[in-house]
């Protein structure tokens, strides 16, 4: 039988979740290329996506954390946090509230948007070994980031950029 045949609903999410993930990599990796509009209007798109799918992956914990490897060095993350911030300098900072802490918090859009990259370049290059020992770990990672950090973060981006594309909210500096 082939593989394909063969696979799992999970193992069918995973990679749903790799192939965005790989795109929005992608873009990021390019982002000095496009324009601000272009940015957010990815953004817009690419964002609830990544959620989407990242909130369906459902993995079991791992007892055996050796493969759980990270590719993404402090220094790609700098220089992919400095691209990011160097487009989207004129509306970088946002504040949102923080339900959970019932307070509003500052936010940085670029900072965001390049840990977000990070936990994602990591799975994708993570999955990329094609091993199961090595694609269950970075599927579990990335639930792991998902629950943890990325999808937080996605949900105070989406309404920070849907209010600048649309101009819904002019009159408020909090989202």
């Amino acid at each position: 039988m082939e593989r394909e045949e063969t696979e799992t609903l999970g193992e069918k999410i995973a990679v749903d979740v790799y192939v965005a993930a790989a795109q929005f990599c992608t873009f990021m990796e390019h982002i000095e290329e496009f324009e601000l509009s272009q940015i957010l209007d990815y953004m817009l798109k690419i964002m609830p996506l990544l959620y989407i799918k990242g909130g369906l992956l459902d993995v079991d914990e791992i007892e055996d954390t050796s493969a759980c490897e990270q590719y993404v060095t402090e220094e790609d993350y700098e220089l992919m946090y400095l691209a990011a911030k160097r487009k989207l300098e004129e509306i970088d900072y946002y504040e949102y509230y923080n339900t959970s802490l019932g307070e509003v918090q500052s936010a940085s859009l670029s900072e965001y948007m390049t840990d977000i990259y990070q936990d994602m370049k990591d799975f994708v290059l993570l999955y990329n070994k094609k091993t199961i020992t090595a694609q269950t770990a970075a599927a579990y990672l990335c639930k792991m980031h998902f629950e943890q950090g990325w999808g937080l973060k996605i949900l105070t981006i989406l309404p920070y950029v849907h209010a600048i594309v649309h101009k819904e909210s002019n009159d408020s500096d909090v989202y």
